[in-house]
C-alpha cells in the first residue's frame, strides 16, 4: 500500500462518516457558543466539565494512537510483502541462472565434440582421397591369365596386392562413414543454441521483475520510514512558547447581545506564532466570521472536530485539504472580538463532532508530554524544523 493510498483511505473514511454536516451541530461554536447570561457556572459544573475534558482527552489520543499504529502495521505488511516479492525474485533468477550455465556448459561441450567429429571426418575424406589418388596411379588390378610358364611369386603378390587395397579402401570408407554420422547423431546444435537463446531471454525477464521487485521494496521502505516518522499522538496546536489556563464557561461578553460562555481555552503566545494541526485530518470552513475573526475547522482522524479562532492569518490551506498533524495551518492573533486582547489561540474541541467539551485537560497532557520530551534532550512532538 502507497502512501498516497492511506491518505485517500484517511479521507475516504472522514467523508463517509459525514463529519462536515456534524460541524453545524456544534451551532453556536463559531461564536464561541453562546447560552444567555443568566445562569452562574457552579463549582459542580467545573468538576464535572474538567472530567469530561479529560474523559474526551483519554478518547481522543487513543484513538489517533490507535490509527498510527494501524497504520505503521500496514506499511510494515507492505514492506514484508515487497520484501518476500524481491526474494522470490531473485530465487527464480538464481535458479535460472544456473540452468542457463548448465545449458551453456552442455552446448559448449556438444560444440566441442562437433568439431571434432568434423575434424575427423575431413581427415577421413582426406585419407580416402589419398587412397583414390594411389589406385589412379598404379592404375587397376586385373585377373593374370596363365600363359606359359608363370612365376607362381609373381601371382600370390598380385593376389595379395589386391586384397590389401581392397581391405585399405574398405577400412577409409567404414572411417569416413563413421566420422559423417558421428557429426549427425545426437547432436542438434541449432537446438540447443535456441534453447539458451530462450533461456536468456527469460534470464533478461527475470532480472527486470527483479528491479521491479527491488523498487518496490524500495517505496515500501519509504512509505514505512515516512509513517514512523509522523506523530503518533495528538499534537499541541501552537508551535512556540506559550501560556494558557483553564477558562471553559468562564463568561464572555456580558452585558452585551453577544453574552456567551467560553467554550474552549485561549492559548497565549507571540503574534504570528505558527498554529499547526493538531490531528491528521481535512481543513474545512476556512474564512473569517464577526466573533471568531479568522477561523477554520479541522476535521481530526480520530473523529474530533476543532475550532481554531482569531488568527492573525491562514497558512497555505485549502478548503477540503488533507493534512498532517504538525503541518502549519495558520498563525496566532487576535482578529474578531479579541481584537482588544493580547493575541491568542481560542480553541476548541468537539469529539465525535458533538458538543464542546473542556479542552484544557487535553491541552495540559500534551504541555506537558512536550516539555518532559524536551527536558530529556528530545522536541517536542511534531515540532517544526529549525528556521
Amino acid at each position: 500500500m502507497t502512501l498516497a493510498a492511506l491518505v485517500c483511505a484517511c479521507v475516504l473514511g472522514l467523508v463517509a462518516g459525514g463529519p462536515v454536516a456534524g460541524l453545524q451541530d456544534a451551532g453556536a461554536a463559531d461564536s464561541e457558543g453562546a447560552t444567555g447570561t443568566g445562569d452562574a457556572v457552579s463549582e459542580f459544573v467545573d468538576l464535572t466539565a474538567v472530567s469530561e475534558g479529560e474523559r474526551a482527552a483519554a478518547e481522543i489520543r487513543g484513538a489517533v494512537r490507535d490509527a498510527a499504529a494501524r497504520r505503521v502495521a500496514a506499511a510494515q505488511a507492505g514492506d514484508a510483502e515487497a520484501l518476500a516479492g524481491l526474494m522470490a525474485a531473485e530465487e527464480a533468477m538464481i535458479s535460472r541462472a544456473v540452468e542457463v550455465q548448465l545449458a551453456g556448459s552442455e552446448l559448449d561441450t556438444a560444440q566441442f565434440e562437433h568439431r571434432e567429429s568434423l575434424d575427423e571426418f575431413r581427415e577421413a575424406r582426406q585419407d580416402l582421397n589419398t587412397h583414390l589418388a594411389t589406385l589412379y596411379t598404379i592404375g587397376p588390378i586385373r585377373t593374370v591369365d596363365v600363359v606359359g610358364d608363370v612365376d607362381g611369386d609373381v601371382v600370390v603378390a598380385v593376389l595379395s596386392r589386391k586384397v590389401l587395397l581392397e581391405s585399405v579402401f574398405a577400412g577409409a570408407e567404414k572411417r569416413m562413414l563413421d566420422a559423417f554420422l558421428a557429426t549427425e547423431i545426437d547432436v542438434d546444435i541449432r537446438s540447443m543454441a535456441a534453447e539458451r537463446r530462450a533461456a536468456e531471454d527469460e534470464m533478461r525477464a527475470l532480472r527486470q521483475s527483479r528491479v521491479a521487485a527491488s523498487a518496490d521494496v524500495a517505496e515500501a521502505s519509504a512509505i514505512l520510514d515516512a509513517l514512523a516518522a509522523l506523530p503518533d499522538d495528538v499534537v499541541f496546536p501552537i508551535a512556540g512558547d506559550h501560556n494558557f489556563i483553564d477558562t471553559f464557561l468562564a463568561p464572555r461578553m456580558y452585558g452585551s447581545a453577544d453574552a456567551h460562555r467560553h467554550q474552549g481555552t485561549d492559548v497565549f503566545a507571540a503574534e504570528g506564532t505558527p498554529l499547526v494541526a493538531m490531528e491528521r485530518g481535512i481543513v474545512v470552513r476556512i474564512g473569517q466570521i464577526r466573533l471568531g475573526g479568522n477561523r477554520f475547522w479541522l476535521i481530526g482522524e480520530s473523529g474530533a472536530r476543532y475550532y481554531y479562532a482569531h488568527l492573525s492569518g491562514f497558512a497555505e490551506i485549502e478548503e477540503g485539504q488533507f493534512v498532517e498533524a504538525g503541518t502549519v495551518v495558520g498563525y496566532v492573533g487576535n482578529t474578531g472580538n479579541a481584537r482588544t486582547t493580547p493575541p491568542h489561540l481560542h480553541i476548541q474541541v468537539h469529539p465525535d463532532g458533538g458538543r464542546a467539551v473542556n479542552p484544557y485537560p487535553l491541552l495540559r497532557q500534551l504541555a506537558d508530554r512536550d516539555a518532559g520530551l524536551i527536558e530529556a534532550g528530545g522536541t517536542a512532538l511534531g515540532a517544526l524544523p529549525p528556521a
